[in-house]
């Protein structure tokens, strides 16, 4: 590998909206302070935290040919992240998370299984 970091597990997107508490459940809308997307998934955070490092980094993980998969290719791309060879599958969908955060910080989820099928 000659000095390379291979990481491997998952890349998705979050997208993030606070603070939120129960009342979004009763209500058919509430305002959200923020809203936001964001790439996400342990082994993208650590890739991205060690090429911030400087370090040569690669990413064996599964990601969609969709509009999410593009975005990460793009974060990858413009961090310096090596996407391992076939990362990109047809027949899945790439992961995305709904991570709502109350104002205590709390955090509650919402995963999509498709975009997990192939980790």
């Amino acid at each position: 590998m000659d000095g390379e970091i291979l990481i491997i597990g998952a890349a998705i997107i979050d997208v993030l909206a606070c603070p939120v508490d129960e009342n979004v459940f009763r209500a058919g809308s509430l305002p959200a302070h923020e809203i936001r997307m964001s790439t996400g998934g342990d082994a993208l955070n650590e890739a991205t935290v060690l090429a911030r490092m400087g370090k040569r980094v690669r990413l064996a993980t599964a990601i969609g040919k969709d509009m999410a998969g593009r975005m990460l290719a793009e974060h990858c791309a413009a961090e310096g992240i090596t996407l391992e060879e076939g990362c990109f599958c047809d027949d899945m969908d790439t992961g995305i998370n709904i991570v709502l955060v109350e104002g205590s910080g709390e955090r509650s989820f919402l995963t999509s299984l498709r975009g997990h099928d192939k980790m």
